[in-house]
């Protein structure tokens, strides 16, 4: 039995999703084992620490509900890769909230920071590959791409 290879739209936002986790490991792997920052982050009345599983889980949460957002997005509004850009960049902006509120030292803060951008930086612009620039009939998936 043969089986199908993804549509290369399919293909794009899988490798966005993995780009993004592999790219925030990286980011992680400098600034915690090798840059010798201990992300420890107050949660209540104890800490977390934020290890490389934490990290791997974020950036996939993140990169499966963009492109769960991304998908809707391409069916529903008039100019898709519009709206995705002003809605990703809208949730990345709010995410910042979580670290910048989180009374870690700023060392900490900074590094959290810029793990959220590593994300966002890799996500946003390959899902927006993704979607067509121009008008399309709201209510009517776009054309497949090639």
């Amino acid at each position: 039995m043969q089986t199908r290879s993804p549509r290369p739209r399919t293909r794009m936002r899988i490798g966005a999703v993995l780009a993004a986790t592999a790219s925030a490991l990286i980011a992680w792997s400098a600034i915690s084992p090798l840059g010798g920052v201990d992300l420890v982050v107050p949660t209540g009345t104890t800490t977390r620490t934020v290890d490389a599983l934490d990290v791997a889980f974020a950036a996939v949460l993140s990169g499966v509900a963009g492109w769960c957002v991304a998908a809707l997005l391409q069916r529903r509004a008039d100019r898709p890769r519009r709206t995705w850009l002003a809605t990703a960049t809208t949730v990345f902006v709010l995410s910042l909230t979580g670290p910048l509120t989180s009374g870690a030292a700023a060392s900490v803060t900074g590094s959290l920071v810029a793990l959220h951008a590593v994300v966002a930086a890799v996500v946003i612009p390959q899902l927006a590959r993704t979607l067509p620039a121009g008008p399309v009939r709201v209510g009517r998936a776009a054309p497949a791409r090639s």
